[in-house]
């Protein structure tokens, strides 16, 4: 058998990079390449994917992305965006070459973060410079080819709220190609939900308008819910490799009682069924905000942990996340005007941090 080495992938690699991806059971969106120029050219983070090569032959890929903040420095993450994107290899054997490689190039970085959605403990030698931090829970529904067989696997309260939008005449308006006015619909609540109603720090209307142009067509799909004509919720998700992600959704607070993100999902179901995806993966929550994960409990989905593995270089302890860590973050964003934190507060934030 011919030896295994691991290398940074270079542009002559490329095709042969996605082939595998695309034909890898495991691999998501934040595996692709669209989606490693989307980051790029979105936030400036720096490629440093790792391929493994066997006979010329790519059998395993590692995303990684370097980047830098003035608290934390100079570090590199398989994924950058808080969505999992661990290793993709045909064997243990480059799994094992991966870590070896991680920890060698370690030294260069503050530390080197690896999120994966599966365990990588069993390949992991435990040692002071490696530090495994379980922040996450991931919610998955399995989609089958029968939408009314799904509709009674879900829990009875969310079989009463989607039977209660059709009551009040919820539309759904599903756009796959870039609109700056159905894009500006959306912007608009998703700002109030993010920054009015949780705190967070929220992106800019040019990483929405990014996903559409870097990401091949038909991975972004925005879902428009209406109301008597006016948009109340809005959900985007990405799809990729017969899985659904959902992760950007916002809603008109002042519908909140009609739970309209509840029917938008179902209609995100329907949608996903009709087309033959398989999951429909309802994004990563924090285990301590038990509301959220008792919500998608709710939708009968199976759940695991996803895993941050820390490769500690120059940096001796996990580095600090500020929407972890900081709770007064939350109540400033709140109060702060929605225009002073899109243009001054987000931008410096995410330097600092």
């Amino acid at each position: 058998m011919a030896n295994i080495t691991i290398e940074q992938l270079k542009p002559n690699w490329l095709e042969q990079y996605s082939s595998y991806v695309e034909g890898h059971p495991k691999s998501r969106f934040t595996h692709s390449i669209e989606w490693s120029r989307f980051l790029k050219k979105t936030l400036g983070f720096k490629p440093l994917t790792l391929i493994a090569l066997q006979d010329q032959k790519i059998v395993g890929i590692l995303p990684l992305f370097q980047s830098f903040s003035l608290i934390n420095g100079k570090y590199c993450s398989s994924s950058p965006i808080p969505t999992y994107a661990g290793p993709l290899t045909s064997s243990y054997e480059v799994l094992l070459l991966f870590i070896q490689a991680v920890k060698k190039i370690c030294p260069t970085f503050n530390y080197i973060n690896v999120y994966s959605g599966d365990s990588l403990d069993n390949a992991i030698s435990v040692n002071h410079k490696i530090l495994n931090a379980k922040r996450d829970v991931t919610f998955f529904l399995k989609l089958g080819s029968d939408i009314q067989e799904l509709f009674y696997h879900l829990k009875k309260n969310i079989r009463r709220d989607i039977r209660r939008g059709g009551r009040f005449g919820f539309k759904t308006e599903i756009v796959e190609s870039i609109s700056n006015s159905k894009l500006n619909q959306f912007y608009h609540l998703y700002l109030q939900t993010y920054c009015k109603k949780h705190g967070l720090i929220p992106h800019s209307k040019l990483f929405f308008i990014n996903l559409f142009k870097y990401m091949p067509s038909g991975t972004v799909k925005l879902f428009l819910l209406y109301h008597k004509s006016q948009c109340i919720a809005s959900v985007i998700t990405l799809n990729y490799n017969q899985e659904i992600y959902y992760n950007y959704s916002a809603h008109d607070n002042s519908y909140s009682n009609l739970q309209p993100i509840t029917y938008l999902i179902w209609d995100i179901l329907k949608d996903g069924i009709v087309k033959g995806y398989k999951i429909f993966n309802m994004g990563e929550s924090s285990i301590r905000n038990p509301g959220l994960t008792n919500y998608k409990k709710r939708w009968c989905s199976d759940s695991q942990l996803t895993s941050s593995y820390f490769f500690m270089g120059r940096m001796k302890e996990i580095p600090i996340s500020f929407a972890d860590e900081y709770g007064w973050q939350k109540r400033l964003i709140q109060t702060m005007p929605i225009q002073i934190t899109r243009s001054f507060l987000t931008p410096f934030l995410r330097f600092i941090f």
